[in-house]
């Protein structure tokens, strides 16, 4: 049956579109993980990859509502995670969509990115909701450091208490403004080490 299961839904690379693997061997090679500059309340941000590229592509792809590419997104985070945070024990956490972001998707982007790490190593600990938006906030596109500061400053909540190490998943860091604010709610309810994985930023943090 599993042999039987794969003939018929044969992965495809998310990038090359080769058979075989949702990211294949040449593809993943390509990506270039790297360090942030350091953002306020984060002890290390890493980035699977630069925002350019087929990993800009497939990930713009997945935000205008195509969620077959999950599942390839969620390996490429849950491998930079594993990369840099080793034996770390943490407890990830994924920046929440907006409403009108949710209702233009129809699902919650990075929720399900982590919902995917979950069913690739099933003993990762991910806390869904443990953050959210108490207000309604900007799209962020288009607007400068400062406005971006501006347009989140304030507007994470944690639902609940947190303690330990956690990591802060998300889709692309530029400035850190939505890093570093919730980062801060994440502090306020107790957490004592914070990390960030995204699948993509800028390393001049432009």
């Amino acid at each position: 049956m599993k042999v039987f299961r794969e003939l018929l839904f044969t992965p495809q690379c998310i990038a090359c579109e080769r058979l075989g693997k949702a990211l294949c061997v040449d593809c993943h090679a390509q990506l270039k993980p790297f360090t942030t500059k350091r953002l306020l309340g984060i002890t290390q941000t890493f980035c699977a990859g630069e925002y350019s590229g087929w990993l800009r592509e497939i990930l713009i792809t997945y935000k205008n509502g195509n969620p077959r590419v999950a599942p390839a997104l969620a390996q490429i985070l849950l491998q930079t995670l594993e990369m840099q945070l080793v034996d770390i024990p943490l407890l990830v956490i994924p920046i929440p969509s907006s409403r009108a972001k949710f209702q233009a998707r129809g699902y919650d982007s990075i929720s399900r990115l982590c919902t995917e790490m979950i069913h690739q190593k099933k003993e990762m600990q991910v806390c869904q909701g443990a953050l959210y938006l108490g207000r309604e906030v900007r799209d962020q596109v288009g607007l400068d450091a400062r406005q971006r500061q501006a347009n989140l400053a304030g507007a994470f909540t944690a639902s609940q208490r947190i303690s330990g190490t956690v990591a802060v998943i998300d889709d692309v860091t530029t400035t850190g403004a939505t890093l570093t604010n919730a980062a801060k709610a994440l502090r306020i309810a107790g957490a004592q080490r914070i990390f960030a994985i995204t699948l993509c930023g800028s390393p001049d943090g432009r």
